[in-house]
Protein backbone atom coordinates (compact mmCIF):
# COMPACT_ATOMS: atom_id res chain seq x y z
CA UNK A 1 0.00 0.00 0.00
CA UNK A 2 1.33 3.44 -0.90
CA UNK A 3 2.45 5.76 1.86
CA UNK A 4 -0.34 7.96 3.09
CA UNK A 5 -3.07 5.82 1.47
CA UNK A 6 -5.94 5.19 3.85
CA UNK A 7 -7.55 1.79 4.36
CA UNK A 8 -11.26 1.35 4.23
CA UNK A 9 -13.21 0.64 7.43
CA UNK A 10 -13.69 -3.04 6.65
CA UNK A 11 -10.05 -3.65 5.82
CA UNK A 12 -8.96 -1.74 8.89
CA UNK A 13 -11.20 -3.76 11.18
CA UNK A 14 -10.09 -7.06 9.62
CA UNK A 15 -6.40 -6.23 9.89
CA UNK A 16 -6.72 -4.99 13.49
CA UNK A 17 -8.57 -8.14 14.42
CA UNK A 18 -5.96 -10.36 12.80
CA UNK A 19 -3.09 -8.54 14.54
CA UNK A 20 -4.84 -8.73 17.88
CA UNK A 21 -5.55 -12.42 17.44
CA UNK A 22 -1.92 -13.12 16.47
CA UNK A 23 -0.72 -11.14 19.46
CA UNK A 24 -3.00 -13.11 21.76
CA UNK A 25 -1.76 -16.42 20.36
CA UNK A 26 1.87 -15.34 20.76
CA UNK A 27 1.26 -14.18 24.30
CA UNK A 28 -0.41 -17.46 25.18
CA UNK A 29 2.53 -19.41 23.78
CA UNK A 30 4.99 -17.24 25.72
CA UNK A 31 3.10 -17.61 29.00
CA UNK A 32 2.73 -21.36 28.51
CA UNK A 33 6.46 -21.75 27.86
CA UNK A 34 7.29 -19.74 31.01
CA UNK A 35 5.00 -21.68 33.34
CA UNK A 36 7.86 -23.40 35.12
CA UNK A 37 8.50 -23.65 38.83
CA UNK A 38 11.14 -21.16 40.06
CA UNK A 39 14.30 -22.79 41.33
CA UNK A 40 15.35 -21.41 44.73
CA UNK A 41 18.33 -23.06 46.38
CA UNK A 42 19.44 -22.51 49.97
CA UNK A 43 22.77 -23.90 51.11
CA UNK A 44 24.59 -24.29 54.40
CA UNK A 45 27.84 -22.32 54.63
CA UNK A 46 30.65 -23.91 56.60
CA UNK A 47 32.04 -21.41 59.12
CA UNK A 48 33.82 -19.10 59.30
CA UNK A 49 31.27 -16.72 57.80
CA UNK A 50 34.03 -14.24 56.98
CA UNK A 51 34.55 -16.29 53.81
CA UNK A 52 31.10 -15.39 52.46
CA UNK A 53 31.36 -13.72 49.04
CA UNK A 54 28.23 -11.62 48.61
CA UNK A 55 28.91 -11.20 44.88
CA UNK A 56 28.18 -14.93 44.46
CA UNK A 57 24.78 -14.73 46.19
CA UNK A 58 21.39 -13.98 44.66
CA UNK A 59 17.79 -15.00 45.47
CA UNK A 60 18.05 -18.38 43.71
CA UNK A 61 21.42 -19.09 45.32
CA UNK A 62 21.31 -18.10 48.97
CA UNK A 63 22.62 -19.28 52.32
CA UNK A 64 20.35 -20.41 55.14
CA UNK A 65 21.75 -21.71 58.42
CA UNK A 66 21.55 -21.32 62.20
CA UNK A 67 23.79 -18.46 63.32
CA UNK A 68 24.04 -15.58 65.76
CA UNK A 69 22.96 -12.12 64.63
CA UNK A 70 24.61 -9.11 66.27
CA UNK A 71 23.38 -5.51 66.23
CA UNK A 72 25.77 -2.93 67.68
CA UNK A 73 24.57 0.66 67.97
CA UNK A 74 26.13 3.86 69.29
CA UNK A 75 23.85 5.36 71.94
CA UNK A 76 23.68 9.14 71.99
CA UNK A 77 24.97 9.58 68.45
CA UNK A 78 22.18 11.92 67.31
CA UNK A 79 22.89 14.32 70.17
CA UNK A 80 26.61 13.97 69.43
CA UNK A 81 26.06 15.02 65.80
CA UNK A 82 23.82 17.94 66.81
CA UNK A 83 26.52 19.24 69.12
CA UNK A 84 29.16 18.79 66.42
CA UNK A 85 27.06 20.80 63.97
CA UNK A 86 26.60 23.61 66.48
CA UNK A 87 30.36 23.67 67.17
CA UNK A 88 31.32 23.47 63.51
CA UNK A 89 33.16 20.17 63.98
CA UNK A 90 30.96 17.92 61.85
CA UNK A 91 33.97 16.68 59.85
CA UNK A 92 35.61 15.35 63.00
CA UNK A 93 32.36 13.65 64.04
CA UNK A 94 31.95 11.93 60.68
CA UNK A 95 35.59 10.89 60.68
CA UNK A 96 35.17 9.36 64.14
CA UNK A 97 32.12 7.41 62.95
CA UNK A 98 34.05 5.93 60.03
CA UNK A 99 36.92 4.91 62.31
CA UNK A 100 34.57 3.28 64.85
CA UNK A 101 32.57 1.42 62.20
CA UNK A 102 35.70 0.11 60.51
CA UNK A 103 37.04 -1.08 63.85
CA UNK A 104 33.78 -2.94 64.52
CA UNK A 105 34.01 -4.61 61.11
CA UNK A 106 37.60 -5.65 61.78
CA UNK A 107 36.61 -7.14 65.14
CA UNK A 108 33.71 -9.11 63.63
CA UNK A 109 35.52 -10.40 60.56
CA UNK A 110 39.25 -10.51 61.35
CA UNK A 111 39.08 -11.38 65.05
CA UNK A 112 36.04 -13.66 65.25
CA UNK A 113 35.47 -15.00 61.73
CA UNK A 114 32.10 -13.28 61.40
CA UNK A 115 30.69 -11.32 58.46
CA UNK A 116 29.36 -7.81 58.29
CA UNK A 117 25.98 -7.53 56.59
CA UNK A 118 25.87 -3.75 56.39
CA UNK A 119 26.27 -0.48 58.24
CA UNK A 120 23.04 1.30 59.12
CA UNK A 121 24.05 4.80 60.12
CA UNK A 122 25.91 4.40 63.40
CA UNK A 123 24.90 0.72 63.66
CA UNK A 124 26.60 -2.42 62.36
CA UNK A 125 24.78 -5.67 61.64
CA UNK A 126 27.05 -8.72 61.69
CA UNK A 127 26.73 -12.52 61.73
CA UNK A 128 28.77 -15.13 63.60
CA UNK A 129 28.72 -18.94 63.53
CA UNK A 130 30.88 -21.87 64.56
CA UNK A 131 30.55 -25.46 63.42
CA UNK A 132 31.33 -28.01 60.74
CA UNK A 133 30.48 -28.32 57.07
CA UNK A 134 27.16 -29.93 57.99
CA UNK A 135 25.90 -28.22 61.13
CA UNK A 136 26.21 -25.20 63.38
CA UNK A 137 27.54 -25.62 66.90
CA UNK A 138 24.99 -23.39 68.58
CA UNK A 139 26.64 -23.24 72.01
CA UNK A 140 30.03 -22.45 70.52
CA UNK A 141 28.44 -19.86 68.20
CA UNK A 142 26.83 -18.05 71.13
CA UNK A 143 30.10 -18.13 73.06
CA UNK A 144 32.05 -16.68 70.12
CA UNK A 145 29.38 -14.07 69.40
CA UNK A 146 29.41 -12.95 73.04
CA UNK A 147 33.18 -12.63 72.87
CA UNK A 148 32.71 -10.60 69.70
CA UNK A 149 30.25 -8.30 71.50
CA UNK A 150 32.76 -7.86 74.33
CA UNK A 151 35.39 -7.21 71.67
CA UNK A 152 33.21 -4.44 70.25
CA UNK A 153 33.18 -2.82 73.67
CA UNK A 154 36.93 -3.21 74.15
CA UNK A 155 37.63 -1.71 70.74
CA UNK A 156 35.14 1.08 71.37
CA UNK A 157 36.89 1.92 74.65
CA UNK A 158 40.15 2.06 72.70
CA UNK A 159 38.57 4.43 70.18
CA UNK A 160 37.30 6.65 72.99
CA UNK A 161 40.81 6.88 74.39
CA UNK A 162 42.25 7.91 71.03
CA UNK A 163 39.51 10.01 69.40
CA UNK A 164 38.52 13.37 70.82
CA UNK A 165 34.95 14.39 71.53
CA UNK A 166 33.25 10.98 71.70
CA UNK A 167 33.34 10.52 75.48
CA UNK A 168 29.55 10.89 75.73
CA UNK A 169 28.84 7.97 73.37
CA UNK A 170 27.88 4.52 74.65
CA UNK A 171 27.67 1.16 72.90
CA UNK A 172 24.71 -1.24 72.98
CA UNK A 173 24.97 -4.73 71.46
CA UNK A 174 22.14 -7.22 70.98
CA UNK A 175 22.52 -10.90 70.05
CA UNK A 176 20.15 -13.69 69.10
CA UNK A 177 20.47 -17.19 67.68
CA UNK A 178 18.34 -18.67 64.92
CA UNK A 179 18.11 -19.95 61.33
CA UNK A 180 18.78 -17.04 58.99
CA UNK A 181 18.88 -16.69 55.18
CA UNK A 182 21.71 -14.61 53.71
CA UNK A 183 21.52 -13.27 50.17
CA UNK A 184 21.84 -10.28 47.87
CA UNK A 185 19.01 -8.60 45.99
CA UNK A 186 18.71 -5.92 43.35
CA UNK A 187 20.90 -5.04 40.39
CA UNK A 188 24.33 -6.64 40.40
CA UNK A 189 27.23 -4.47 41.44
CA UNK A 190 27.19 -1.37 43.61
CA UNK A 191 23.39 -1.09 43.51
CA UNK A 192 22.76 -4.54 44.96
CA UNK A 193 21.76 -4.89 48.61
CA UNK A 194 22.99 -7.45 51.12
CA UNK A 195 20.20 -9.02 53.16
CA UNK A 196 20.03 -11.23 56.23
CA UNK A 197 16.53 -11.23 57.63
CA UNK A 198 14.94 -13.58 60.14
CA UNK A 199 13.35 -13.75 63.56
CA UNK A 200 16.88 -13.86 65.01
CA UNK A 201 17.94 -10.64 63.26
CA UNK A 202 14.79 -8.84 64.42
CA UNK A 203 15.24 -10.12 67.95
CA UNK A 204 18.91 -9.09 68.07
CA UNK A 205 17.92 -5.56 67.12
CA UNK A 206 15.26 -5.64 69.84
CA UNK A 207 17.85 -6.82 72.39
CA UNK A 208 20.09 -3.93 71.39
CA UNK A 209 17.28 -1.43 71.97
CA UNK A 210 16.63 -2.94 75.41
CA UNK A 211 20.18 -2.27 76.57
CA UNK A 212 19.06 1.14 77.88
CA UNK A 213 22.03 3.12 76.69
CA UNK A 214 24.78 0.55 76.73
CA UNK A 215 25.95 -2.97 77.45
CA UNK A 216 25.26 -6.39 75.93
CA UNK A 217 22.04 -8.39 75.90
CA UNK A 218 21.44 -11.80 74.34
CA UNK A 219 18.07 -13.14 73.27
CA UNK A 220 16.18 -16.07 74.83
CA UNK A 221 17.21 -18.66 72.24
CA UNK A 222 20.88 -17.72 72.56
CA UNK A 223 20.59 -17.69 76.35
CA UNK A 224 19.09 -21.18 76.30
CA UNK A 225 22.23 -22.74 74.78
CA UNK A 226 24.86 -20.36 76.17
CA UNK A 227 27.76 -21.85 78.15
CA UNK A 228 26.87 -21.80 81.83
CA UNK A 229 29.83 -19.60 82.68
CA UNK A 230 28.31 -16.76 80.66
CA UNK A 231 25.40 -16.60 83.08
CA UNK A 232 27.85 -15.41 85.75
CA UNK A 233 28.75 -12.50 83.46
CA UNK A 234 25.38 -11.74 81.87
CA UNK A 235 22.97 -12.80 84.60
CA UNK A 236 19.75 -14.76 84.28
CA UNK A 237 18.29 -12.12 81.94
CA UNK A 238 21.27 -12.26 79.61
CA UNK A 239 22.18 -8.60 80.13
CA UNK A 240 25.29 -6.86 81.41
CA UNK A 241 25.65 -3.08 81.55
CA UNK A 242 29.43 -3.25 81.89
CA UNK A 243 31.13 -6.12 80.12
CA UNK A 244 34.81 -7.03 80.05
CA UNK A 245 36.41 -9.11 77.30
CA UNK A 246 38.74 -10.93 79.69
CA UNK A 247 35.84 -11.83 82.01
CA UNK A 248 33.81 -13.22 79.11
CA UNK A 249 36.72 -15.26 77.79
CA UNK A 250 37.55 -16.62 81.24
CA UNK A 251 33.93 -17.62 81.90
CA UNK A 252 33.78 -19.54 78.62
CA UNK A 253 37.07 -21.32 79.29
CA UNK A 254 35.90 -22.22 82.80
CA UNK A 255 32.80 -23.99 81.46
CA UNK A 256 33.45 -25.38 77.96
CA UNK A 257 30.47 -25.74 75.63
CA UNK A 258 30.76 -29.52 75.87
CA UNK A 259 29.87 -29.35 79.58
CA UNK A 260 26.97 -26.97 79.16
CA UNK A 261 25.60 -29.06 76.27
CA UNK A 262 26.46 -32.68 77.21
CA UNK A 263 24.39 -34.22 74.40
CA UNK A 264 25.92 -32.10 71.70
CA UNK A 265 28.62 -33.88 69.69
CA UNK A 266 30.76 -31.39 67.85
CA UNK A 267 31.99 -32.57 64.46
CA UNK A 268 34.42 -29.73 64.14
CA UNK A 269 36.53 -27.84 66.62
CA UNK A 270 37.90 -24.67 65.01
CA UNK A 271 41.41 -23.59 65.82
CA UNK A 272 41.61 -21.15 68.69
CA UNK A 273 41.85 -17.62 67.24
CA UNK A 274 44.72 -15.41 68.26
CA UNK A 275 43.86 -12.86 70.92
CA UNK A 276 42.37 -9.79 69.19
CA UNK A 277 44.65 -6.79 69.05
CA UNK A 278 42.26 -4.43 70.88
CA UNK A 279 41.46 -6.86 73.66
CA UNK A 280 44.92 -7.55 75.05
CA UNK A 281 44.98 -7.74 78.81
CA UNK A 282 46.39 -4.64 80.44
CA UNK A 283 49.79 -5.15 82.04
Amino acid sequence: RAAGEEMGPAASQTQNYDLSDASDRGLRRMVTNDLTSPDFNFAFKQPPLSEIDYSQLYPSKSIRMPLVSLFADLSGYTKFIDEAVSKGSIQDAVRALFVIRQEFQNVAEADFGGRKVRFIGDCIHALVAEGSGKSTDEAKSVATATQCAAGFHASFDLCKSMLEGIESLELAVGLELGPTPISRIGIRGERSVRVASSKATSESEKMQRECNGGGVKIGPDALRVAPKGLIDVLGDQGYARDIDYDDVSASILATPTELSQPLYARAHVPAEPSQPRAHLAKK
